[in-house]
């Protein structure tokens, strides 16, 4: 019987022998092409949806960013390549499903919708081995950081583990176990993660979605976490924390709260703009207006 734990080898061993295994069917080969086309027929045309609480955003260390979102404040524009990193990403992970099926291994349950608390839907990558499983693509970097799931739990700026806890605790089938299959897209380098013990409670699902629900409803904006305290460099200079780096929200909320009202100043390194919520000393790199 396949072992979800054997899954990366397996796959490997696909790739490198390059045999036509019998678990390898037309159907496969035919799903999985209609999946890429669906994924770039949307990147051109992206569907129009309102903004709404999901598994996927749920879990967000920030509520402020959500009561932007869902009280009609227009978000920062992503930039192409942004678009391309999210397009690609769908297609990585559409690739490691539809391998790990021709590797032999059980598939089911791909996209099938859960329905969890106060009615908050979202949709499952599939059950593997019977294991409800969530692929994601990742850098190097972040690849590195699943190796440590109790300080992955500790820093989940995305809110991975409330979406993988949300599918968990609500899905309607009996699963051995939840985690992330993880691909590196650097190195071709895949893992499966076990965050059965690492996800939260159903109690604590349903307090978190409770309290969003509550924050979104507020007259002004939630604070903020302490996960988007300034990050502060040996030369005073404060720069904005992971969580609101990605923030689509973030000009605006900080508008009255940096460098003395006067909003976030941008500067462009090589990595990229950089954004400053106190400028103690100047960086040496233009200035975005």
């Amino acid at each position: 019987m396949p072992n979800i734990q054997d899954l990366p080898n397996d796959i490997y061993e696909l790739l490198e022998v390059g045999a036509v295994p019998s678990s390898f069917t037309a159907d496969i080969v035919d799903r999985y092409g209609n999946q890429v086309s669906d994924h770039f027929v949307k990147a051109i045309y992206p569907e129009k949806r309102e903004p709404s609480i999901r598994a996927s955003n749920y879990g967000r260390p920030c509520t402020r960013q959500m009561w932007y979102e869902m009280n009609g404040h227009t978000p920062q524009q992503m930039d192409g390549s942004v678009y391309m990193k999210f397009a690609y990403g769908n297609v990585v992970e559409e690739m490691v499903m539809h391998l790990a099926q021709a590797a032999g291994h059980n598939v089911s349950e791909e996209q099938k919708e859960i329905i969890g608390p106060f009615g908050v839907k979202g949709h499952i990558d599939g059950v593997v081995d019977n294991y409800l499983i969530d692929v994601k693509s990742a850098s190097g970097y972040g690849f590195d950081k699943f190796n440590d799931m109790e300080a992955f739990a500790e820093n989940d700026s995305f809110g991975y583990l409330w979406q993988l806890g949300l599918y968990y605790h609500f899905i309607d089938i009996t699963v051995e176990g939840c985690g992330f299959l993880v691909l590196d897209k650097q190195t071709g380098h895949l893992k499966f993660v076990d965050a059965t013990a690492h996800i939260p409670t159903k109690p604590e699902v349903i307090a978190r979605m409770s309290r969003v629900i509550d924050d979104i409803g507020l007259s002004t904006e939630p604070t903020r976490p302490v996960e988007a305290t300034p990050k502060v460099a040996k030369n005073g200079n404060c720069t904005l924390a992971t969580i609101c780096r990605y923030c689509p929200y973030k000009m605006q909320c900080w508008q009255h709260d940096a460098n003395d009202g006067d909003g976030l100043r941008v500067f462009m390194y090589s990595t990229g703009p950089t954004y400053f919520t106190d400028v103690k000393s100047t960086p040496r790199v233009p200035e975005i207006e």
